[in-house]
């Protein structure tokens, strides 16, 4: 995230190649920069004053993030990153149960609602016995409890692939970037208190 003159990320936009990036995070306003590969990267600039051809929906900053060019011959770049949360790595913690190819970050078929509950949709129509709100409410995956598992370390890697080639008698360039990172955080000393 960027932080410029001291004002945390919601003074601050970001764009790629001039047009404006929305956030990923549905409540706050920051756009994460390490979801560039910096093997995509050819330039990132940085305003801190207002000028006429800016939008001046900014106080702390403007970053503009520039991509490569194609380039005129095939590359092919690679990065592995691994690091360690002295915390957490080694240790016993706490984690939520996952299904699937969650830990890719897409949700898989298990998160759906119950069929039971589907049925009822809203319960504006018709409003469930307690026999059926017992059933509803048994028909949910049993996830409540975290898991005790051994932190693993910090992954990281990257793959980018650019170039021209020749299809149909044009050349057409092309440049793809994969990333995948992986980390753990660890909350400690954390106290749940309710006043009386």
């Amino acid at each position: 995230y960027v932080t410029v003159r001291g004002l945390s990320e919601r003074y601050a936009t970001t764009s790629l190649n001039g047009a404006r990036l929305p956030s990923p995070e549905p409540e706050r306003k920051v756009v994460p920069l390490d979801l560039f590969p910096s093997g995509l990267l050819q330039s990132i600039t940085t305003a801190k004053n207002f000028t006429p051809d800016l939008p001046g929906d900014f106080s702390g900053a403007r970053v503009d993030i520039r991509t490569r060019e194609f380039p005129a011959s095939r590359q092919v770049s690679y990065s592995l990153g691994m690091g360690a949360n002295l915390l957490a790595t080694g240790k016993q913690v706490m984690s939520a149960p996952t299904e699937g190819r969650e830990w890719l970050g897409l949700a898989g078929g298990d998160r759906q609602l119950p069929g039971l509950v589907q049925e009822f949709g809203n319960f504006a129509s018709q409003s469930p016995t307690q026999l059926q709100t017992n059933e509803m409410v048994r028909s949910f995956r049993n996830v409540w409890r975290p898991l005790g598992t051994t932190g693993s370390p910090n992954l990281s890697g990257s793959v980018s692939v650019g170039g021209s080639d020749p299809i149909m008698g044009r050349d057409i360039g092309y440049l793809a970037s994969l990333t995948y990172s992986r980390s753990q955080e660890l909350r400690d000393r954390e106290v749940r208190a309710y006043p009386d």
